[in-house]
């Protein structure tokens, strides 16, 4: 039995809300692939089966501002959920471990310094010279190296990113018509 999917009447602006609902469905729809195990770390995945299928108002308001019926979404999330592979989490990589190079001296081009004084110097951020050197980068590299990519300004609502931006989910993850979740 499938279950049907009753719409909220909504008394927005068409042409406003468009945008906002593929927004909210877009969002619940990666909730649905977390708790899959699509990607994501263990504390993701947890999350997102607790946020779809403990009964909690944000769930509801999100479902509301998406157009779709909370019960249908958990039905259908149930199911994929039930349905869904082996599930694979991705874990992020650990931290790298602290450097100690207090009272450290270092010659540079025939220049010997302390480490301090060569970090005042340097045009890099100071916590990006110690994660480079815990990186393997040699002292001098990483105190003098220039950054391969500025970082951007985000873009304003509305605007579109000017390059392609990957997320955490998979490009499989994210044919919609694979998923077939909101159709």
């Amino acid at each position: 039995m499938t279950a049907e999917r009753p719409k909220y009447q909504d008394s927005s602006e068409p042409e406003q809300n468009g945008g906002r609902k593929t927004l909210w469905r877009a969002m619940i729809e990666q909730m649905i692939l977390d708790a899959c195990g699509v990607n994501c770390t263990e504390l993701e995945h947890q999350q997102a089966l607790s946020w779809l299928f403990t009964p909690n108002p944000d769930f509801n308001e999100s479902c509301a501002l998406a157009d779709l019926e909370p019960d249908y979404v958990r039905t259908r999330a149930r199911q994929r959920v039930d349905a869904s592979p082996k599930r694979v989490r991705v874990e992020r990589p650990a931290k790298p471990k602290p450097v100690k190079l207090r009272g450290k001296t270092c010659t540079i081009n025939g220049v010997t310094k302390r480490f301090a004084d060569w970090l005042k110097e340097s045009p890099v951020l100071k916590q990006t010279v110690y994660y480079r050197i815990s990186c393997g980068w040699s002292i001098e590299e990483a105190l003098f190296a220039p950054a391969k990519h500025q970082r951007q300004a985000s873009p304003r609502v509305g605007q579109k990113p000017q390059g392609s931006v990957s997320d955490r989910s998979s490009s499989q993850a994210q044919d919609s018509s694979e998923l077939e979740f909101f159709q």
